[in-house]
Parts: structure tokens; C-alpha cells; sequence
């Protein structure tokens, strides 16, 4: 029978209420901390939008420091914050339902597959391919079901954080920016971009709870084996790769950050895609066009026009933009989620 390792807290092991509440606070702390860097991130990947049609209501930034030090200057600190309440709104309910489905589907993995392999073991991988194969649907899946519910809260968030320093913005605020959505588009503009999004996330989800497991677990596997005593009969049951409780922490921490870091710059060309679609009628509406001298808007475009728009104009560099400050805000925040991850496991832990 297959055997998937040493997870020695499994779903059915942890008070879910007390691990997805706790959990979830935690994680919003920690991007509360980094979220200027998601900021900047958006208005550095739309930034190349400039044409007729296209007029970002900030200056061209031409780093991440430049960014940053521009935004400070213009706009104060809270500049760098815009679209911050937005993002909470819609996080707080979708990392409770992103570890649901992660911790779920994980569980009914591990427990199904050995029963299928005795029954297709012909044409079924070995336990360690299927273990990771688990981890990476699981991942995917989470991010998909999750985007259902902060996709429109992030939206809302993308709309402010690109709008610039304006006397009068177009955006008062959250509720503004909602009604306002709902107004021109209805509910559908709440999700603008949709499949892009899924192409950006659900790849990153997966890469990257793929390389965090697969990294933890070879770094696991060089420490020296310890027998498992049973704590009645004193028989060795199992052997174990357990570093310090200190070390472990370490090791999470590394390892989320690695899978953070590889998940960011793997997925950042569709994240700038994303990034461009659900803001695209912010710069689209009322502009004014030199050749005729009346005011129109630009059509709105799909991935595909978009992609080959992009790269037309500006090149294929294009589809790096942000990159270095999606990898500033994902690799500690990947790092301190997973750190809490698992940390948070063993406070909700019934045994």
C-alpha cells in the first residue's frame, strides 16, 4: 500500500475553527506589512499603458526605489496604501476557504489514493509522484475556488492603487469605486479578467506549495533518522526525520520563501496580463483623440488582444514589469504564511 510520508498533523487532527480563524489573521498581519509592495507592483506592471487611449494618472517610474520614493513624495505615506481595505475585505473570507479546500482535498487525497493504486497500480505513479501531484492540485484547486470570492474585492483594490495623485479622483473610496462598477458594468465588471487571473494564481498556487513541500522534505531527509517508540509497549513503530523545533521554523521559513520567490517570477507575465485587464477601462474612458478632437473610449480588450498589444508596443521586457517587487512582496510573505502554516497547525491540533 502507498504510504505518503511523515505529515504527522492531518485535517482530521486540528480544531478547523480555531486554525482557520487564528490562521487567517495572521495571515492578513502579514500582508498588511508588505502590501506597498503589491502596490507599486501594480502601478509598475500598467505603467507602459500610454497612448491615445492610454494615460496613467501617475508619473513613469523607472525602478522600484524611483517608485516608491515618487509615491512617498506625492502622494505620503497612505499613498502606498491605497486599495488596502479592499484587499482585507476580500481576504479575510478567502483564506478561511483557500485552507478548507487545501487541508480537504490533501486529506481526501492521501486517504483515496493507496486504495486506487491497489486497483490500478498498472497505470497509477509511485506514492512519492502522487504525493506531489496531490500538492500541486491541491494548491491549484484552492486558489481557483478562493478567487471567487476576493477577485471582486481585488479589482476594486486595483482600481485605487492606480490612481495617481488627482485633485479629484475618480474613486472616493471603496464603496464608491463599488457602485460605480456595478453602475457601468453590472456584475460582471466585478470579473474583469477573470481567466487571466485563474492563469496567474492557480499556476502559483500550485508551483507553490509544490516547491515548499518538495524543498522541505529534502532538507528534512538529510537530518539522521530517530526510532518512534510506541509510549505503551516501548516497540519502535516508525522512524522519523525530525530536526529542532527551532530548526523546523527555520527550514519553513527558507522554504517558503524559496517557493515564493519561484511561484512570483514564474507567474509574473500573466500577472502584468491580469494587472492590465481590470484596469484597462480606467484609462479607456473619455480621452481625447488628436486626429478627430472628440472624446471616445477604447475598446476593451481580452487576454489575447491584450498579450499581443503589450507585446507589440513595449516588447517582450514588458512582461517582466514588477517583477523584482512581486518577488519583494511574495517570497516574505510565502515565507511567514508557511512559518504560520505550520505553527498554527500545532496550536489547533487535537492530540
Amino acid at each position: 500500500m502507498a504510504d505518503f510520508g511523515e505529515d504527522t498533523i492531518d485535517w482530521e487532527d486540528m480544531d478547523m475553527a480555531r486554525f482557520l480563524t487564528v490562521g487567517s489573521v495572521i495571515s492578513i498581519s502579514i500582508d498588511s506589512l508588505l502590501f506597498p509592495f503589491d502596490m507599486v507592483k501594480t502601478r509598475l506592471q500598467v505603467q507602459g499603458q500610454r497612448s491615445a487611449f492610454s494615460q496613467p494618472s501617475f508619473p513613469r517610474y523607472y525602478n522600484l526605489r524611483h517608485a516608491i520614493r515618487t509615491i512617498r513624495t506625492q502622494e505620503g505615506h497612505f499613498g502606498l496604501y491605497k486599495g488596502f481595505r479592499a484587499n482585507v475585505l476580500g481576504s479575510l473570507p478567502a483564506e478561511c476557504l483557500y485552507y478548507t479546500v487545501y487541508e480537504s482535498f490533501k486529506h481526501g487525497w492521501k486517504s483515496s489514493y493507496p486504495v486506487l493504486q491497489e486497483r490500478y497500480s498498472t497505470v497509477l505513479p509511485d506514492a512519492e509522484t502522487a504525493e506531489h501531484l496531490g500538492i500541486l492540485l491541491a494548491g491549484g484547486l484552492a486558489e481557483m475556488v478562493s478567487a471567487s470570492i476576493w477577485i471582486p474585492t481585488d479589482i476594486i483594490a486595483q482600481k485605487l492603487m492606480v490612481q495617481g495623485p488627482l485633485k479629484t479622483p475618480k474613486y472616493k473610496g471603496v464603496y464608491d469605486c463599488l457602485r460605480q462598477i456595478a453602475k457601468q458594468d453590472g456584475w460582471r465588471g466585478f470579473y474583469r479578467g477573470w481567466t487571466a487571473t485563474a492563469l496567474t494564481f492557480v499556476p502559483a498556487g500550485a508551483v507553490q506549495w509544490t516547491v515548499y513541500e518538495s524543498c522541505r522534505k529534502q532538507i528534512y531527509r538529510q537530518y539522521p533518522s530517530s526510532v518512534e517508540l510506541d509510549q505503551e509497549s516501548l516497540l519502535p513503530v516508525a522512524e522519523t526525520n525530525t530536526p529542532a523545533p527551532l530548526v523546523q521554523s527555520c527550514i519553513h521559513l527558507f522554504c517558503g520563501t524559496v517557493a515564493g520567490a519561484t511561484a512570483a517570477m514564474v507567474t509574473n507575465p500573466m500577472d502584468v496580463i491580469k494587472s492590465r485587464l481590470q484596469v484597462q477601462d480606467y484609462y479607456s474612458k473619455q480621452l481625447l483623440v488628436s486626429t478627430t478632437h472628440q472624446c471616445t473610449s477604447a475598446p476593451i480588450m481580452g487576454i489575447r488582444a491584450m498579450f499581443r498589444a503589450t507585446v507589440q508596443q513595449e516588447g517582450w521586457r514588458a512582461l517582466l514589469s514588477g517583477v523584482q517587487a512581486r518577488m519583494l512582496y511574495q517570497a516574505p510573505v510565502c515565507g511567514l504564511t508557511m512559518l504560520t502554516y505550520e505553527m498554527v497547525k500545532l496550536f489547533a491540533c487535537l492530540r
